[in-house]
């Protein structure tokens, strides 16, 4: 179970550098993914929730909470919570982007590889914004981080090819 959420994080990141590999200086400012974002932005949007996924993970195993206070706001701005991770990382080029998920995603396989020996990867937690999901297991939660970085990877294929 832990070497397939490892790959459940490692993937999606490896099929990124595969698509974007030719792409270098200001190109992929210029690549619209979305109406709003373009490929530099929709890899900041990733950037947020990676951090937000990966702060999570940390609450839920230093604590052994089962509830987790999340960053959002009780409104669920969607809107606000993208658009400050898109302009936190507006001045950053696409690979200095691609390096911070890669640092995210290794932070995350070394807290559970530092858990895979308890059971705190499998406990169950409440978290508000997995809805019906919830609550989820971390193991469940990885599957979930990969799933939304897979449809955000499948927009840049579109675009790119």
């Amino acid at each position: 179970m832990i070497e397939e959420s490892i790959n459940h994080l490692n993937l999606p990141l490896q099929s990124l550098k595969k698509i974007t590999i030719n792409l270098n200086g200001t190109a992929s400012k210029k690549i619209m993914i979305t109406s709003c974002w373009n490929l530099n932005e929709t890899v900041a949007h990733l950037i947020g929730w990676a951090e937000q996924f990966r702060d999570e993970i940390k609450f839920l195993l230093k604590t052994k909470d089962q509830t987790f206070p999340w960053h959002i706001s009780s409104k669920n701005n969607w809107t606000d919570f993208n658009d400050k991770n898109v302009e936190k990382y507006q001045s950053s080029d696409l690979w200095e982007l691609i390096n911070i998920i890669e640092q995210i995603n290794e932070e995350i396989i070394n807290m559970i590889r530092e858990n895979k020996d308890t059971d705190q990867l499998n406990i169950k937690h409440e978290i508000r914004y997995y809805g019906k999901f919830s609550p989820v297991t971390i193991t469940q939660m990885i599957k979930m981080k990969a799933h939304h970085e897979w449809e955000h990877i499948k927009q840049i294929k579109e675009k790119m090819y």
